[in-house]
């Protein structure tokens, strides 16, 4: 376990974007004069040194979300804007050589970018305003103001998606990857957390009780090149590979990938027994490699770790104990009697908990990270928030 403690910079917690024996890079946003800014770091792993990337920062708004990518020795991110009622989103590069500002596109909505490529970017969004007299509340439900754009950035035009499944399934993951030099695209269709279909499977809901076809989940891959020429050609049913797909009685969800395989899961809510398969790159060949009983799953909390592809159990016994046990693999139980505290991840031989404290008016928060040895027993408690990634951990101030 190597312990990275980046408390002293004032940074608060982000979103690591890359990450290597050498360095890793994220981003930051400070508030300047009252103008919030996103400025990206770069951490020298063998020096301790952290570099500014951007002198120069991106505008964005406080709490505006935002995602990020390396693509050759470029970051791509986006930002999101409002002033005076006037909304934006806006995407950028940075070059990681000198750290040059490019902006890329700018669109005059509140959209979440999904940055596909050098070229293009997917943008997602919702027309729907709070306006009784030009908002159906109906159409909404329905998802009829939902819109999906696929922006070229290169000539700088925009082509509309027609094809449902994307304007309103990307739920979770529409994950841009690299195999043999193509660019991909694998894509997990669902409409709602797995567990709330599950819980309407077992209130007896039929197909026709819901709403955007929420009762069907999928997995899907399909290059950028096909994606690409779909969408020009204003095709309503993209050709997308589909892997899986089920209806109502079971889920299928995303569970993460490594350099040969994509891995996805499903549960069969009759049996109740989830599958874990995996998908070549290359082939797409699927090839199942664990079944898991899951009886207990609706009395107990389920966590799935998908960096990890683990699967935790959570319960509490005796209204005193704590247990966290690896139901995948089967190779890890832990129990400690701090109720408060989150399970956060396991790292080697370290469990790692977290927690938080405030004074009798509500003020004062604090948040706190603790370390485990499992076995030693020692234990180490930090004032903060922590990003695990592999055996390392980052601490970042609370």
């Amino acid at each position: 376990m190597n312990l990275i403690d980046l408390r002293e910079f004032e940074f608060e917690r982000d979103k690591i974007i890359l990450f290597n024996e050498n360095e890793f890079i994220f981003g930051d946003t400070k508030c300047e004069e009252g103008i919030c800014k996103r400025y990206f770091y770069k951490y020298n792993m063998k020096n301790k040194h952290i570099y500014k990337i951007n002198e120069e920062g991106i505008e964005t708004s406080e709490y505006a979300s935002y995602n990020s990518c390396i693509l050759n020795d470029y970051i791509y991110t986006d930002s999101y804007k409002v002033q005076n009622s006037h909304v934006e989103t806006l995407i950028y590069r940075i070059s990681l050589i000198d750290g040059k500002i490019d902006k890329l596109y700018s669109i005059s909505r509140d959209a979440g970018v999904i940055i596909l490529s050098e070229e293009y970017a997917l943008l997602i969004g919702c027309d729907y305003g709070i306006d009784e007299e030009h908002s159906d509340v109906q159409k909404d439900i329905k998802g009829e103001y939902d819109y999906a754009i696929l922006c070229d950035l290169k000539y700088k035009r925009e082509y509309g998606v027609k094809d449902k499944r994307v304007i309103l399934g990307i739920w979770d993951y529409f994950i841009p990857y690299t195999v043999d030099r193509v660019r991909c695209i694998v894509f997990e269709e669902a409409y709602m957390e797995d567990w709330e279909l599950e819980d309407e499977f077992e209130e007896g809901s039929k197909k026709e009780d819901f709403y955007r076809n929420g009762y069907r989940e999928s997995i899907n891959i399909i290059s950028l090149e096909k994606f690409v020429e779909s969408i020009k050609n204003g095709y309503e049913m993209i050709p997308f590979s589909q892997i899986h797909k089920t209806e109502l009685t079971a889920w299928t969800r995303y569970f993460g990938m490594d350099d040969g395989n994509i891995y996805y899961r499903t549960k069969d809510f009759i049996n109740k027994i989830e599958y874990i398969y995996s998908i070549d790159k290359r082939t797409l060949e699927k090839k199942l490699l664990k079944s898991v009983n899951m009886h207990n799953s609706q009395t107990t909390d389920i966590w799935h770790d998908i960096t990890n592809r683990k699967i935790y159990e959570k319960k509490i016994i005796n209204d005193s104990i704590k247990q966290i046990k690896e139901i995948y693999d089967g190779d890890f139980i832990f129990e400690y009697s701090e109720l408060k505290e989150e399970f956060n991840d396991l790292v080697g031989e370290y469990v790692l908990t977290s927690f938080w404290t405030e004074d009798d008016n509500g003020d004062n928060y604090k948040y706190f990270t603790k370390i485990r040895n499992i076995k030693s027993g020692m234990i180490d408690i930090f004032e903060g928030i922590c990003i695990v990634i592999k055996d390392n951990i980052v601490l970042f101030k609370g």
